[in-house]
């Protein structure tokens, strides 16, 4: 199978024989959940849904919907209106209703996009909207694009709110459409957008005010922790990676208590398949040539917070696996040489000389030197 070949190759083992794991490919953790497993059932028509609302990149999909300053009912409505999973009188017939599926206010096709912009009465609400243009409901862009333009329209100041309108007007247009429809309700065009921009302002003046949290500083101000043993040896790790080539510089920098070099040492690796494998590479070399100078009490820095989290919590993702379970062995096992081995993260401004050597071994071709 030589296709697979680039594949395989990436695959990192455990180089102390540590059996394999079953795993869940749909989570990073490797865990099963729930919700993963809901998501895998509904694979093709979450696809499906990301057409219709235009996005190919989930992380759009939660900046305009799921992490907005919002009413999860309007989340909700918002995520429902993109997936086409309301029930419009084009989506009545799929369910086997074939009565009612016309506009009740033209007598024309009811799709959502006639529903909420390209019906007259809707074009005249939006008329009314809270803005200094008004959306425009003749364009054919899809509601993704409609509702990513309108996160970055400010409202004219006499309206006296913050926040998006656009999701409320839909709202009030999709009501007021069922209330014509069950309840034979009239209403006019401006009251709709009235009702929208009223909902807003209630429900921000109900909110708590949001503060902004200040930066946290203290992930660039690191402090060693005082040393368990004098004779704890510190080892910075870096790696560089070549996202053409798929190779990597390992670069590895001894020291002891008193901050001076004991050994450094640079390893070419190939087929490696991130970043953040580099880095895990790094770090289980570390821990074996730790081992083989005997070193009892080894402190492992590096400029990768992931990857520290990840080892001190003992999680395992799928992608570094084996490494991870390498690396767990050495450190937290009684069967290996280690007293105390520690890992920590630091800032890459306080990992400079493994961050130089890592680089530098990328251009050129590393020198061992395992003094």
């Amino acid at each position: 199978m030589p296709e697979l070949k680039e594949h395989i190759l990436k695959l990192r083992p455990s180089v102390l024989g540590k059996q394999d794991a079953y795993i869940w490919p749909l989570q990073q953790s490797g865990n099963y959940s729930v919700k993963s497993g809901y998501y895998f059932t509904f694979l093709s028509f979450n696809q499906s849904t990301k057409i219709v609302l235009g996005v190919n990149n989930e992380g759009k999909w939660k900046k305009l919907i799921w992490s907005q300053h919002l009413p999860p009912k309007l989340k909700f409505f918002l995520w429902k209106i993109g997936s086409n999973a309301l029930p419009s009188g084009e989506n009545l017939p799929k369910i086997g209703m074939l009565q009612n599926t016309t506009c009740s206010h033209c007598g024309e096709s009811e799709s959502m996009d006639h529903i909420l912009f390209h019906c007259q009465y809707t074009s005249e609400v939006w008329s009314y909207g809270p803005w200094n243009q008004p959306i425009d409901t003749t364009a054919t862009t899809l509601f993704f694009e409609k509702l990513e333009n309108s996160w970055n329209l400010a409202p004219l100041p006499p309206y006296g709110f913050t926040g998006n309108a656009l999701p409320w007007i839909c709202w009030a247009i999709w009501t007021f459409r069922n209330q014509r429809i069950f309840e034979n309700r009239t209403q006019t065009p401006k009251k709709t957008t009235l009702k929208a921009i009223q909902a807003l302002k209630e429900w921000e003046i109900a909110q708590p005010p949001r503060l902004k949290s200040p930066k946290s500083a203290t992930i660039h101000q690191h402090q060693d922790p005082p040393a368990l043993d004098p004779s704890e040896i510190f080892c910075n790790i870096d790696a560089s990676w070549n996202h053409t080539s798929k190779e990597a510089r390992l670069a590895l920098i001894f020291t002891n208590g008193s901050a001076t070099e004991v050994s450094r040492r640079s390893i070419k690796q190939t087929a490696v398949s991130s970043p953040c494998m580099g880095e895990a590479l790094a770090i289980r070399e570390a821990l074996l040539q730790a081992a083989t100078n005997h070193y009892s009490n080894i402190y492992i820095r590096t400029d990768s917070q992931v990857l520290s989290q990840a080892i001190n919590s003992r999680r395992k993702t799928t992608d570094l696996y084996g490494v991870l379970s390498d690396i767990d062995e050495f450190a937290f096992s009684s069967s290996f040489p280690f007293m105390h081995c520690r890992f920590t993260y630091i800032s890459r401004a306080k990992n400079g000389p493994a961050d130089g050597l890592a680089k530098a071994c990328l251009v050129v071709q590393p020198v061992l030197n395992p003094n």
